[in-house]
């Protein structure tokens, strides 16, 4: 996800889609994950992400913020066509923060585009996994668990972004749960 942010400074659609998304399903998103990607993340990336931030719930969310304080990118050239809704509509002040100016985000009705929870849920294995444990370390290590469970927890720890003694002891209490049993893929009957 860190990676393709600053894609979002370049489809003002998308981005109010991903904002929109956020609304409604920010409670299944690991923020200390995303919070201990971020330590190594480009600036560009780092201000994209503190003007998501602001859309999302103040509570959750501070802790990035704060990590975010003082961001400011120099101004970039923005296209005529940018310009002229910036002029029309205001900058949003959520991304000028940062030194981003792009036109006002309205999300009004752009909740009808998105798919439904249980949709949601019952796709994606891996969110299914953050409802069940929590958007935390434990549910994205079951996730890899599933993904791999020959992998150690060490590589766990470095695919994921966490400390190595987060990834050992989530992936033992995991192993004593017999989670691998659990996790692993149901084959269809014949």
């Amino acid at each position: 996800m860190v990676e393709s942010i600053v894609f979002l400074s370049e489809d003002i659609k998308t981005l109010k889609l991903v904002l929109s998304w956020l609304q409604n399903y920010e409670d299944l998103l690991h923020l200390e994950r995303l919070k201990a990607l971020l330590k190594i993340a480009p600036m560009t990336t780092k201000a994209w992400l503190g003007g998501i931030a602001q859309f999302g719930s103040a509570k959750r969310w501070a802790p990035i913020i704060r990590d975010l304080e003082g961001i400011q990118l120099k101004e970039v050239e923005k296209n005529e066509f940018t310009n002229l809704q910036i002029k029309r509509l205001g900058a949003d002040p959520n991304f000028k923060k940062y030194g981003i100016k792009i036109p006002i985000i309205d999300l009004t009705g752009l909740e009808k585009k998105l798919l439904s929870r249980e949709h949601v849920l019952e796709n994606h294995f891996w969110l299914r996994l953050r409802v069940l444990f929590g958007a935390n370390w434990r549910a994205d290590i079951a996730w890899q668990m599933y993904l791999d469970p020959n992998q150690t927890p060490y590589q766990v720890a470095k695919t994921l972004g966490c400390n190595a003694e987060t990834a050992y002891r989530n992936w033992k209490a995991l192993e004593l749960a017999n989670a691998k049993e659990f996790l692993r893929p149901r084959r269809e009957s014949a």
